[in-house]
C-alpha cells in the first residue's frame, strides 16, 4: 500500500512497499510529486502504486469499467474480503463485466444500473443482492480511490425486495423431541448434532472443534475458527468464525464427558492411519470420515439422513442454530445474552432473525384477554 510523507510547500514524497527480498531486506519505492490538493496527492499516490506492482498506467479519468474491476479485484477483493465472498462475486461477476465492460466507469449512472437489472430479470438471472452489493463495492471503491465524485450505487434500493424468508424452526416440543432421538445415533454423529445444538454452532464452527479449543475441566468450548470449502481452489480451510470474534460456549457435564471419550477414541485411529491422517493448517480436528476432515456438505448430508432415521421434520442444518436460539428464548435468556451466545455484531441480528415466533405464540394475546372478558 502507498504512504506519502509532506515534503515542504506542495512538495510530497510517495512510499510503495513492496515486501522483502529473499535476504528479508524491506524492498521499497519512493518517488517524489507536486499535488495541489489531497485528492491530486491520492490519485497521485494511486498511480504511483499501480506503476510499481507493474500495473500500465492508464488515464484513470477515461478507464473503461472491465480494466477497473481488475485492479478492484487485485487491491480490494483479494485483500481483504474473505474466499466465501470472493467465490460468491466470482460467481456471477461474468454477466456484470459483459454488461458494463467497455463502457468508461465515469459514464456509468444510475440509468445503466436500472437497466442492467432489468436485462438480468428478462434472461432470467438470480442473485440480484449479491450483484447490488458487489456494484456498490465496486462504485464505492471508485469513490474512495477519488477516480468518481458520486456512486451511481449508493441509493440504490432492490425493486420488488421482499422480506427475507424466516428460517423453518423446530417448536419447543420437535427440539425436545430432536435430544430425546438422538440416542439412537452412533456417536460421531450423535457429539457432532449435540455440540451444534447445545452450542448454538455454525456448520463451519463445529467443523473447526480440535482439543485444543476443549476445556475439560471447566467443561468450555472456545470457538475460534471455522472449518470452510473453496469452491474455486477445491479445498478446505481454517477461517475465523463468522464476525472474526472468538467466544466461550459452556456445555452441560454429561456432554463434555462424551466428547472426551469420544475424543479419546481418536488415537487408535489416528495411529492406523499414520500419515494418511488429514490436518487443517497443521490442525487435528475432531470430526471426519475415513481419516479425512469431514467436508462441510457432508455434514449437511448427514443431518438430512439423521433426520430420516429418527422421523424428525427435515429442516435445513442452520436452522437447528435458529432453533435452539429460539428455545433458549422462550426458556427466558435475555436478548442480549444470547447475542453473545451466538456470536452476533449486532443486537438487531439476534432478535430480528434468530428469535422466531411459533404459531402457539399468536393465540396468546387471546387468551390473555379472555381473562377480562
Amino acid at each position: 500500500m502507498a504512504s506519502t510523507e509532506h515534503l515542504h510547500g506542495d512538495k510530497y514524497k510517495i512510499y510503495v512497499e513492496l515486501g522483502t527480498d529473499d535476504y528479508g531486506t524491506r524492498k521499497r519505492r519512493t518517488k517524489t510529486v507536486t499535488a495541489t490538493s489531497a485528492r491530486d496527492l491520492k490519485k497521485k499516490a494511486l498511480e504511483f502504486e499501480l506503476e510499481c506492482l507493474n500495473t500500465p498506467i492508464e488515464n484513470l479519468e477515461t478507464i473503461k469499467f472491465n480494466r477497473f474491476v481488475d485492479r478492484w479485484w487485485s487491491n480490494h477483493v483479494q485483500q481483504y474480503l474473505t474466499v466465501g465472498t470472493q467465490n460468491n462475486y466470482s460467481n456471477h461477476l461474468k454477466h456484470v463485466r459483459e454488461y458494463f465492460g467497455n463502457m468508461q466507469l465515469r459514464k456509468i449512472k444510475r440509468f445503466h444500473i436500472d437497466e442492467f437489472f432489468i436485462n438480468e430479470k428478462n434472461c432470467g438471472r438470480k442473485s440480484e443482492t449479491t450483484k447490488v452489493t458487489m456494484l456498490q463495492s465496486i462504485f464505492g471503491k471508485a469513490v474512495e480511490w477519488d477516480i468518481l465524485l458520486h456512486n451511481p450505487t449508493q441509493r440504490y434500493k432492490l425493486k420488488h425486495r421482499t422480506q427475507p424468508k424466516k428460517a423453518d424452526v423446530y417448536t419447543a416440543e420437535e427440539l425436545e423431541l430432536f435430544f430425546k432421538l438422538l440416542d439412537t445415533e452412533k456417536t460421531r454423529n450423535r457429539i457432532m448434532l449435540l455440540a451444534a445444538s447445545l452450542g448454538a454452532l455454525r456448520r463451519g464452527e463445529v467443523l473447526g472443534i480440535a482439543e485444543d479449543v476443549i476445556d475439560y475441566k471447566n467443561n468450555t468450548i472456545t470457538i475460534k475458527r471455522s472449518l470452510n470449502y473453496d469452491e474455486t481452489k477445491k479445498e478446505k480451510y481454517l477461517g475465523l468464525p463468522k464476525g472474526k470474534k472468538e467466544r466461550v460456549i459452556v456445555y452441560p457435564e454429561e456432554f463434555m464427558r462424551e466428547l472426551k471419550l469420544f475424543a479419546f477414541s481418536l488415537n487408535e485411529k489416528r495411529y492406523q492411519h499414520g500419515d494418511l491422517w488429514e490436518k487443517i493448517d497443521g490442525v487435528d480436528l475432531l470430526f471426519r470420515t475415513q481419516g479425512k476432515v469431514m467436508h462441510p456438505n457432508y455434514f449437511s448430508q448427514m443431518w438430512k439422513k439423521a433426520c430420516g432415521r429418527m422421523g424428525l421434520r427435515v429442516i435445513n442444518l442452520h436452522s437447528l442454530r435458529h432453533s435452539s436460539a429460539t428455545y433458549l428464548h422462550r426458556q427466558g435468556m435475555d436478548i442480549k445474552a444470547l447475542q453473545e451466545f451466538l456470536g452476533h455484531a449486532k443486537y438487531e441480528t439476534t432478535a430480528n432473525t434468530y428469535v422466531h415466533v411459533e404459531e402457539s405464540d399468536m393465540h396468546k394475546p387471546a387468551d390473555t384477554f379472555t381473562k377480562l372478558l
